[in-house]
């Protein structure tokens, strides 16, 4: 009897264990997909600086035009935009009319920009050098949402006057605000680890463990949890 009985419970701890294993397996392949999909989904996607590209130019001695190249299959946002000089003065800045769309994002109709957008931008200045930051903000087709990005430019009106009041050559932006730092690199999973802080390691793993339920790569392993559950019950 007590022999019958000590080879049940070795039956029973062998099951609970092999059970054990295999969820913590399943655990662990489903952790991976969910911490692979956003990254390599996130690879398909072009840089801030790539996707809106930013620049601006003296066209006259009172007008700054700045100059928006979008990449194909994103758009920006019309109401994000701001404008600010450091040396200077501006005016209302005067954008074309935007193409209307509700936005899921917003749950409201927003005017957007595709391609290239000029805007004009009345500029006060003592002839003096001066930065123009430009802040906008823009999303893909796909589906991901930009952070507002802000490009500084220098420019210089003497520029101008040696070109005879021609416009002067477009100018490069001088920095990109760290807002629009890549969210998707390895970097922010470095700095929890490194961090030592447990609750935070914690909590950046269960929230990438929300995400698994958003990546397609977990369904197959459904059937294989349940059964692994299923048996031990």
């Amino acid at each position: 009897m007590l022999a019958t009985m000590t080879a049940a419970l070795i039956n029973l701890f062998q099951r609970a264990g092999n059970a054990l294993q295999g969820k913590a397996l399943a655990l662990l392949v489903m952790l991976s997909c969910a911490l692979a999909a956003p990254l390599k989904a996130a690879e398909d996607f072009l840089p801030p600086e790539q996707a809106f590209k930013v620049s601006a130019r003296l066209v006259s001695a009172t007008r700054v035009e700045v100059s928006l190249h979008i990449a194909p299959g994103y758009y920006v946002y019309r109401e994000p935009f701001r404008f600010r000089a450091t040396g200077a003065n501006l005016a209302a800045a005067v954008l074309p009319a935007g193409k209307q769309k509700f936005d899921e994002n917003f749950q409201k109709t927003v005017e957007t920009y595709r391609g290239d957008l000029l805007i004009a931008l009345p500029v006060e200045h003592t002839g003096a050098s001066f930065t123009l930051a430009v802040v906008s903000q823009g999303c893909a087709d796909a589906g991901l949402c930009y952070p507002p990005m802000t490009t500084e430019v220098r420019l210089d009106p003497a520029m101008l006057l040696a070109r005879g009041g021609e416009p002067a050559a477009q100018s490069a932006a001088l920095a990109v605000n760290a807002s629009s730092e890549r969210w998707w690199d390895g970097a922010m999973m470095d700095r929890v680890l490194r961090g030592g802080h447990l609750w935070q390691v914690v909590g950046f793993f269960f929230g990438m463990g929300v995400l698994l339920s958003l990546t397609p790569c977990v369904l197959p392993m459904l059937p294989i949890l349940s059964s692994l559950i299923v048996g031990v019950d």
